[in-house]
């Protein structure tokens, strides 16, 4: 038998904090849940994110500008640049790694001791260095500068793509509970405490509708 909860709430909205306003449970009954509620103080907070993000963008956008004519670069070609060096860096054969290990191996063999936590990373880079391998996220000789500044932007504009501005009302389900006082519990939990603090009215709800299913019999497979 599976069992079935189900409580109604106005103009479902979804984030990170969120579940279903369906709950199903094979024997548990679930009594109480914490329900958000988007309030006008959710809209001007989630407005203000929204501003700042864009206040964030337009500064990260002029130090890509800036940091693409300081190395006569694109973003483009400064990704596939650093995409290249970091290859070279990270090669199996004779990388960062494997010339760890060599160093490492010689001291062992010098010392007669085995201690894997010495890394010689110094020596290691020095002597990929010497070889004219370069560090691919040294910004100060390379345009990996180019390749931060456009990765922050990217995240900007993922950012603010994914930003939405909730609906006055819209209602989300934050937990399911046994009882009112493990609903009254989880108002400190963070899921809670993340709704209020974007402005959310998060309040304890019973209203729930309890439906029992019988579980399907198993299929028989007829022998042939």
């Amino acid at each position: 038998m599976a069992i079935i909860h189900t409580i109604q709430i106005a103009n479902e909205k979804n984030s990170g904090s969120t579940v279903s306003s369906t709950r199903k449970s094979e024997s548990r009954h679930y009594l109480a849940c914490l329900v958000a509620t988007t309030t006008e103080a959710s809209i001007r907070i989630a407005q203000e994110k929204k501003a700042d993000l864009e206040k964030q963008l337009v500064a990260a956008q002029a130090v890509l500008t800036a940091e693409c004519a300081r190395w006569n670069t694109t973003a483009e070609a400064a990704t596939a640049n650093h995409e290249a060096l970091s290859e070279r860096w990270y090669n199996h054969e004779d990388g960062i790694f494997p010339t760890q290990d060599k160093y490492r191996k010689a001291y062992e063999a010098e010392k007669k001791v085995q201690w894997t936590a010495i890394r010689f990373e110094k020596e290691a880079r020095e002597d990929l260095e010497a070889r004219g391998i370069m560090y691919p996220y040294d910004k100060e000789n390379s345009s990996y500068s180019v390749v931060e500044a456009a990765s922050k932007v990217n995240g900007l504009q993922g950012s603010l793509e994914r930003h939405t501005i909730p609906v006055l009302g819209s209602q989300a389900v934050l937990s399911w509970h046994g009882n009112v006082g493990l609903a009254q519990k989880a108002l400190a939990s963070r899921e809670a405490t993340y709704a209020q603090s974007r402005g959310d009215n998060v309040a304890i709800r019973t209203d729930i509708t309890i439906t029992e299913t019988k579980k399907r019999a198993p299929k028989t497979v007829e022998a042939e």
